[in-house]
């Protein structure tokens, strides 16, 4: 932090980005949820694995 410089120092585009960050992080949790329990996505178990991940 910059204890010496005010708030009204702050730069809007950093704050711009770091809420398209946060909505980018946001959705991708969404549709990662939305993948693994609605669809049942999943890292292969480790005995498949070992014997090559075939589909």
């Amino acid at each position: 932090m910059r204890a010496s410089q005010g708030y009204e120092e702050a730069s809007v585009a950093g704050f711009v980005l770091s809420l398209i960050a946060l909505a980018i992080l946001g959705i991708s949790g969404w549709l990662g949820g939305k993948l693994a329990y609605r669809y049942g996505v999943r890292v292969a178990d480790e005995q498949a694995q070992r014997e090559g991940f075939t589909h």
